[in-house]
Formats: structure tokens, C-alpha cells, sequence
């Protein structure tokens, strides 16, 4: 297919609507149920998250905002939550997806429609991988305009696969889209792809657990010059960077992923997010004024983040540096006072610094606040208070 053709496509593929999911209880799960479960883990984000979900099924808009902002108060690296909380105006108001593509969005939804960018983005930052069946709660219905006849059989195969995509069906996504690449001629020629089939076919494969099918496809656009006419649309550079890096990190390429994280930066100083997951991968080879440094250059991004005031304050205690913890620790716990790892790294530091009550204290309110669920961290911290004097 020449390239004229493989853009048309391309644009089409970028702009088709999916079929409407619904979002529904489980079988045999009731919401007099969940609001019992969040009831008794009120600072379980899963318990939250699970109610927003809900009241979403009953249409209960106010209610559903309400819990998701909660679960995002105490973790707000909860990529579900961003997502389903950044894609709630469009279930409030269905026609504010004409209206954004329109660009004529009523001033009253401007502020939602700059959140859904924001929070979007930052979820698949935060999980590259994140469950999409969401989005396809609130894509708008198939469009039944007949296309053009020349047209028809590729471009429905990419309406199938964008609809599937957005449900969560990933195994029929990738089997659609790689017909639709083996339809422009991916055999013959690979450049003939277009950018986005290869991030949605390479995404589709990481959910599949194809590890190296995704890494091949992001791989492949990663090398494509940037804006290229014919070729390039969808995901910028960093963003296409920053999750190949992601997906070589999950399959045990470290070297890589640090390489990536970093070339991600370099073209997007903005995103901290790299910074995040290089110290974690320091920290994993027990690297620590590395870990230190990277927690610090993210804090530097964002300085009223209290999670990269956690991050830091859990590396500093890791790295045996208990007294420098402290600060930003105490500064985490006033931006996020539900958080439970906060009260728990700040016991280990007090524990560290040989200070037997402020470890008692900070161990105590981890246990008013810790969700049930996490019974083997109850269970240690309940032996750590047993054990000081």
C-alpha cells in the first residue's frame, strides 16, 4: 500500500469510536455490598475503587467522583482510578466527545476536559498496561456512516480492533491488528505500518504477556523519524520511549530499561515519572546514592507531590539514612494522612534512630489505617511492636 493510503488509514484508525461496554456489577456483588466493604476499609483504595464502579453502574455520577477522588487521597498512583476518574465527564455528558473534537467545549466542562488529558496521561505513566475496559464504557457508538467501498474492508478491521482495544479485549485486538498490518503490507514492507498500529498491536501483545512482540513493535516506532509524514501519529517520542523502557524492565533487561528511561528524559525533562522508575531500579541493585539522587531530581519536578515526598523519605530509610528520612517523610504524611506506607517507613526510621516510642506511635497509626487485606504487613509490624523496649 503506498504511503498516502497507510496515513488515511491511520487518521481513520486514530478517530474510530468504539462500541459502547457497559459497566456493571458482578455477578452476585451488590452495591449495598460494596458500600459495606468500603465501609469497613475506609482507606482501602481497592475498596473505593471498587465502589466508584458501583455507583458508576447505577449512574450515581456524584457518588462515583466522590470515591475515586477519595481513593486517589490516600494512593494517587492508583492508575484504575485516574483512568476511571479522568473518563467520568464523558459518562456525565455524553456529547463532550463531539464537543471536544468540535473544539467547542462549554466553559463549565473546560476544567474536566483539561483533567481527563492530565489524568490520562499520568495513568499510563504510572501503569502503561492499565486496564482500558473503562474507556470503552464511555466511547461513543459505532459510527454507521457507510465508508467508502475501496476503503471498507481495512477500515473495518481497524474499527473492530480499536473497539476491542478499548473494551480490554486485547486478544482480539492483536489478532485484528495484525491482520490489519499484514493488509498494508507489513510482510513486504514494514515501514508500510503506520506508527499507531504498531503502539496499539505492541500495547495489545504487553497485556498478552507477549513481551518481546511489544518490544518489537515499540522498538520499531521508537526508530521511525519523529513527525515523519505518512508515518508518525499517536504517542510522542518520550511517551513511546518511556514504555519500551517500561516493557524491558519486565523482561529482565535492566540495562535497557535504563537506557530508555533515560533517552525518555532527554526528550521530556518533564517527565518525572523516568525519574521514578530509575530509582527504583537502583534501589533493586542496591545502588543508593543513585536511587537517592534520581528520588531527588523527581521531587525537584514536582515539589508539592507528597508521593515523591514518600518515595523519597522510603529510599532514604532503605539506604540506612533513617535521620535524613524524616522530613520528607512527616511532609508526606500531611499531604496524604490515609496513606498507610507512610506511618510504616516512618516507624522503621524511628526504629533505625534507636527512637522506641516515636516507632511505637508511627507503627500504631499504620494500624488504624492499613486495609485488612494487607495481613502479612499487619502481622510484621504487630512482632516489631512486641519487640521494643
Amino acid at each position: 500500500m503506498r504511503r498516502a493510503g497507510a496515513l488515511a488509514l491511520l487518521l481513520a484508525l486514530a478517530a474510530a469510536p468504539a462500541a459502547r461496554a457497559q459497566v456493571r456489577l458482578r455477578p452476585g456483588v451488590t452495591l449495598r455490598a460494596l458500600e459495606a466493604a468500603a465501609a469497613r476499609d475506609s482507606n482501602d483504595p481497592a475498596a473505593l475503587y471498587d465502589l466508584a464502579l458501583g455507583y458508576w453502574s447505577e449512574r450515581r455520577w456524584d457518588d462515583a467522583d466522590r470515591a475515586l477522588r477519595t481513593a486517589l487521597a490516600i494512593e494517587p498512583r492508583n492508575a484504575s482510578a485516574l483512568l476511571a476518574l479522568a473518563h467520568l465527564p464523558f459518562a456525565r455528558r455524553p456529547r463532550l466527545w463531539e464537543e471536544v473534537d468540535a473544539r467547542r467545549v462549554p466553559p463549565a466542562w473546560r476544567p474536566a476536559v483539561d483533567e481527563w488529558d492530565r489524568l490520562t496521561r499520568l495513568a499510563f505513566l504510572v501503569d502503561p498496561l492499565v486496564d482500558l475496559a473503562i474507556v470503552g464504557a464511555v466511547a461513543p457508538p459505532d459510527d454507521p456512516r457507510p465508508r467508502d467501498a475501496s476503503a471498507a474492508t481495512p477500515f473495518r478491521t481497524a474499527m473492530v480492533a480499536l473497539a476491542n482495544f478499548r473494551n480490554g479485549q486485547y486478544d482480539q485486538a492483536y489478532g485484528w491488528l495484525d491482520r490489519l498490518a499484514r493488509l498494508l503490507g507489513e510482510d513486504e514492507d514494514s515501514t508500510s505500518v503506520p506508527g499507531l498500529v504498531l503502539w496499539y498491536r505492541g500495547i495489545s501483545a504487553a497485556h498478552l504477556n507477549d513481551l518481546p512482540g511489544a518490544i518489537r513493535d515499540l522498538s520499531r516506532l521508537e526508530a521511525r523519524p519523529e513527525r515523519e509524514e505518512g508515518f508518525w501519529n499517536g504517542p510522542d517520542r518520550a511517551q513511546v520511549t518511556y514504555v519500551l523502557a517500561w516493557l524491558e524492565e519486565r523482561a529482565g533487561r535492566p540495562a535497557e530499561a535504563r537506557a530508555h528511561y533515560q533517552a525518555a528524559l532527554a526528550s521530556d525533562l518533564g517527565l518525572w515519572m523516568a525519574h521514578v522508575q530509575l530509582a527504583r531500579l537502583h534501589e533493586q541493585a542496591a545502588e543508593w546514592p543513585e536511587a537517592i539522587r534520581e528520588r531527588q531530581l523527581a521531587l525537584e519536578a514536582g515539589p508539592d507531590d507528597p508521593t515523591l515526598l514518600l518515595d523519597l523519605g522510603t529510599t532514604l530509610t532503605l539506604a540506612g539514612r533513617a535521620a535524613e528520612a524524616l522530613a520528607p517523610l512527616a511532609r508526606a504524611a500531611a499531604g496524604m494522612p490515609r496513606n498507610f506506607r507512610v506511618p510504616y517507613y516512618q516507624g522503621r526510621a524511628a526504629q533505625q534512630l534507636g527512637r522506641a516510642a516515636e516507632a511505637r506511635e508511627a507503627y500504631r497509626r499504620f494500624l488504624a489505617l492499613v486495609p485488612s487485606r494487607y495481613a502479612d504487613q499487619i502481622a510484621e509490624v504487630r512482632r516489631q511492636l512486641e519487640q521494643l523496649p
